[in-house]
Order: structure tokens, then C-alpha cells, then sequence
């Protein structure tokens, strides 16, 4: 795994149902699947989306039209690239972090979101499925099936605070993981290892 620096992260008081999407605004994040799940879901409900990140394949008018075709211009806004700072008191107050990416490397970002306290709602890839325990740190959500997975974002935007809470421990303790320490100690024991075997 990459080592992620979580030293500048922090978790504070969550703003219920708030919902965070973090990284460039491309084709594979499948952010279309994202907004219209996530409309249909929060139907007369309170509940907020915040989209961050650069437009980088020019989709963000596209994606307004969309929303606005949803009638969801109330509770999906568009943040553009945030100054850093800015983007860690966001992680910092909001429910979970949210991704309905096709494909990633690792998941940087929601790693990042669990250090924050984030509650990881992500979508049925390898890297995704790598670190989240269904249930227990997060909730893995199929955006191809769009019916299939606003009725399960509805749900989970009806959680108590209490398995909240837990969950969100459990997603803090297992971001831990990454810190460029624990890396370390996994590298030495690897290489403690391979040079024993050589003897």
C-alpha cells in the first residue's frame, strides 16, 4: 500500500447526512451515476452532496445540467479544486465520503476521508474493496444499478448517530494503517524477512 501523510487531518462535528466526492471531475469517476443516485436518494430528505475537485475533462456544465434536470441544485453543489485547508475542515465536518469511480490505482482521497472521520461509501472495485469492511468501516454500493443503489444511500442516510459513530471509529482506526510509520515498520519486517530467507 502508498503511504498517505494523515497528519494535517482531522475529525470535528459532523453535519448530518453531508456527503463529500474528492478528485478530478473525469469520465471514469463516473460522477453521473454519483449525482443521480444520490438525487433520487435525497428526495425530502436533509441531505447535502459537495463535489470538489478540478474539472478536468470540461464536465462540470454538463453535470450542473444534470443535477439541475434532477431538480437537486438544492442539496448537490459543485466546490471546484478547494485550497487545501479549506478541503481538510470540509473532510473534517461532513457524514461520509462518497465515490462511484470505475476504476482507481489505490483511493488516496478516501483514505484520506476515514482519517477525517468520514464514513467511506464507495463503489464494487478492487482497490475500494481492498480496505473496506462492509458494514463495518464503510459500505460498498453498486452505481451501476442506479435504482439499486439510491435505495441503498436512502438507507444509509437513515443510520443513528450511535452506528455512525462506530463505524466512523472504525474508519479512523483503519486509515491508520497507511500512515508513512506503519508503512516503515511493514518494508523492515519485509526486508528483516527476504534477508533471513537468503541465509
Amino acid at each position: 500500500p502508498v503511504p498517505v501523510c494523515l497528519d494535517r487531518l482531522h475529525s470535528s462535528k459532523k453535519k448530518k447526512n453531508t456527503f463529500v466526492f474528492v478528485g478530478r471531475l473525469s469520465k471514469n469517476k463516473r460522477l453521473d451515476l454519483l449525482v443521480e443516485a444520490f438525487a433520487s436518494a435525497s428526495q425530502n430528505k436533509e441531505a447535502m452532496l459537495y463535489i470538489v475537485g478540478s474539472d478536468f475533462e470540461n464536465l462540470r456544465k454538463e453535470l450542473e445540467r444534470k443535477v439541475k434536470n434532477l431538480n437537486a441544485e438544492d442539496r448537490i453543489k459543485f466546490l471546484g479544486k478547494l485550497p487545501e485547508q479549506e478541503l481538510v475542515e470540509l473532510l473534517a465536518s461532513t457524514d461520509f465520503f462518497i465515490s462511484a469511480s470505475d476504476y482507481e490505482s489505490f483511493g488516496i482521497s478516501a483514505i484520506e476521508g476515514m482519517a477525517s472521520g468520514c464514513i467511506p461509501v464507495l463503489s464494487s472495485i478492487p482497490s475500494f474493496r481492498a480496505f473496506v469492511e462492509k458494514g463495518k468501516n464503510g459500505f460498498i454500493v453498486d452505481f451501476h444499478n442506479t435504482k439499486r443503489a439510491s435505495k441503498k444511500l436512502a438507507q444509509i442516510m437513515e443510520l443513528s448517530r450511535a452506528e455512525k459513530e462506530k463505524m466512523r471509529k472504525n474508519a479512523i482506526a483503519y486509515s491508520k494503517r497507511f500512515e508513512p510509520k506503519e508503512q516503515t515498520k511493514k518494508l523492515l519486517a519485509l526486508y528483516s524477512q527476504l534477508h533471513n530467507k537468503r541465509r
